[in-house]
C-alpha cells in the first residue's frame, strides 16, 4: 500500500520526466542544464558530477496541463543502475506518448522506492505565489480515490505537501520562480529508506544541503513556453447556434447565472466523452448554486457532426445547453487539450481556473472557490465536497494527432 501511495505522491514529477527530456549527470556532460520550456538554467553543482547515486534533470514546462500557467523542471536521485533506469525511462516515454496512465503507474509501483526527488523548480504566473503552487500540487496528486479508504495514509501524504519547502529564487518575464522540495523526514517515513544502499542514502542527505543555495546556481532566462489561454479579464461576446441549429447569444447564455462553467469538447475525444455522464450530474448541482454549465462542441461544423454529437450527449444523459463554435473562439477561448474548461461570471468575464483536459474532480472545488471570492455568489450553500483532481489527463493536440 505504501508503495503505491508514493507512487501517487511522485506522479506529478515522473509524469513529467516521461514528457520531458531527463538525462544523466555525468563527468562529460554540460555544466549547465538547460530548461527552455521553463525559463532557466541551472549551473551543475560539482557535487552532481562527483554523485554516486544517478541523477536525472527534466524539464516539463507546463508539462500535463497546458494552459495552468505554471511550468516546472525537476532532478531526482536514482537508487538503481543506469542501463536499467534508461531502460525503464523508455518504457514510461512509450507509455505517455500511447496516453497509457495505468503502464505509467505500473512503472510507478516498481520503481518508486528508488527515486528520491532532489528539487523542483516552478515558475508561476498572474502574481501568483508559494500557496498557489502548494494547492496546485495537491490537486494534481492528492485524490482521496488512490487511498483506498486509509485516511491515516492519506493525512501522511497531505502532510508531505503541507510541509514542502519553498525557497523564492526571483522573477522574469512575469513568471514568480521558486525551488521546492519535500521535507526530508517526510520521504524518508515515506519510503522504504532501509532497503537504500546506506552510501547513496548519506549521500542524498549532502546533495539535499545544496539546495540551500540553489538560488545561486540558477539564472533565469525568460521566454518559458506557456501554452495559449484565455486570460482571466477576457469578455467573451458572441452568436452562434445550439447543436439543434437554434440561434443562441453570448448575453442571453451569461445572464441570469453568476458563473458559467464552459465545457469545450469533441465527439472524437474519448476522455472529453467518458466525464459526461460526471458533468451531467453536475450541472443539477451547479443550478443550485445559481450557476450552469454548458457545452461547446469544437468539432461540430457539419450536420452530421451534431447528430453524432447529440448522440453522444443524449447516451450521456447530458441535458444543459450545448452549442457550436462561434466565430474568433480559437482566439478568445484557445485550447491545446481536449477537453478543455473555463469559467465565466454573468457578464462574460473569463475567471480565473481554466482547466486542461478531462479533470472532473476539480470542477466543485473550483466552482466553490470562484462563488467565495464573486459577492453575488452563494458560498454558505454551495454545499460541493472537497475533492481533489485524478492524475488524468485529456487528449493533446490535434484531432489528426488523436486519429493517427
Amino acid at each position: 500500500m505504501k508503495k503505491r501511495i508514493l507512487s501517487i505522491l511522485m506522479a506529478g514529477m515522473l509524469l513529467a520526466s516521461a514528457a520531458g527530456s531527463a538525462f544523466a549527470v555525468t563527468e562529460s556532460d554540460s555544466e549547465v542544464w538547460s530548461a527552455p520550456r521553463s525559463g532557466f538554467e541551472i549551473r551543475i553543482p560539482e557535487a552532481y558530477h562527483d554523485a554516486k547515486t544517478y541523477i536525472t534533470f527534466a524539464d516539463s514546462g507546463e508539462g500535463v496541463n497546458p494552459g495552468c500557467g505554471i511550468v516546472s523542471a525537476s532532478a531526482t536521485c536514482v537508487m538503481m543502475p543506469e542501463a536499467e533506469y534508461k531502460a525503464l525511462q523508455t518504457m514510461m516515454e512509450e507509455a505517455y506518448e500511447k496516453d497509457d496512465i495505468d503502464k505509467l503507474f505500473e512503472i510507478l509501483e516498481e520503481t518508486g522506492n528508488l527515486e528520491w526527488n532532489l528539487f523542483m523548480i516552478y515558475g508561476i504566473d498572474r502574481g501568483r505565489g508559494e500557496e498557489e503552487l502548494r494547492s496546485f500540487m495537491i490537486e494534481q496528486n492528492l485524490n482521496p480515490d488512490y487511498f483506498e479508504g486509509s485516511e491515516d495514509l492519506l493525512a501522511a501524504a497531505a502532510a508531505m505537501y503541507d510541509n514542502i519547502v519553498f525557497r523564492k529564487i526571483g522573477e522574469k518575464d512575469g513568471l514568480s520562480y521558486y525551488l521546492a522540495e519535500y521535507d526530508i523526514d517526510d520521504l524518508i517515513s515515506m519510503l522504504d529508506a532501509e532497503s537504500i544502499d546506506p552510501v547513496y542514502l548519506e549521500e542524498y542527505r549532502e546533495l539535499r544541503r545544496l539546495n540551500e543555495q540553489m538560488a545561486d546556481y540558477v539564472t533565469l532566462t525568460g521566454s518559458a513556453v506557456l501554452a495559449d489561454a484565455a486570460r482571466p479579464g477576457t469578455k467573451l461576446t458572441f452568436v452562434t447556434t445550439d447543436l439543434e441549429g437554434n440561434p443562441v447569444s453570448s448575453e442571453e447564455i451569461f445572464s441570469g447565472h453568476t458563473i458559467t462553467m464552459i465545457n469545450m469538447w469533441a465527439t472524437w475525444c474519448d476522455p472529453c466523452k467518458r466525464e459526461l455522464p460526471a458533468l451531467a450530474g453536475m450541472a443539477e448541482d451547479f443550478e443550485k448554486q445559481g450557476c450552469q454549465i454548458i457545452g461547446i462542441c469544437l468539432d461540430a461544423e457539419d450536420e452530421e457532426t451534431m447528430a453524432d454529437a447529440r448522440k453522444i450527449l443524449e447516451e450521456a444523459g447530458v441535458d444543459y445547453l450545448n452549442i457550436v463554435p462561434f466565430e474568433e473562439r480559437e482566439e478568445l477561448l484557445p485550447n491545446s487539450v481536449y477537453p478543455t474548461t473555463y469559467f465565466v461570471d454573468e457578464n462574460g468575464i473569463v475567471l480565473d481556473g481554466m482547466v486542461s483536459g478531462a479533470m472532473e474532480s476539480m470542477y466543485p472545488q473550483i466552482l466553490a472557490k470562484l462563488l467565495l471570492n464573486n459577492p453575488a455568489g452563494f458560498a454558505d450553500d454551495a454545499g460541493m465536497s472537497e475533492t481533489t483532481a485524478a492524475v488524468e489527463h485529456g487528449t493533446l493536440f490535434s484531432e489528426e494527432e488523436d486519429k493517427d
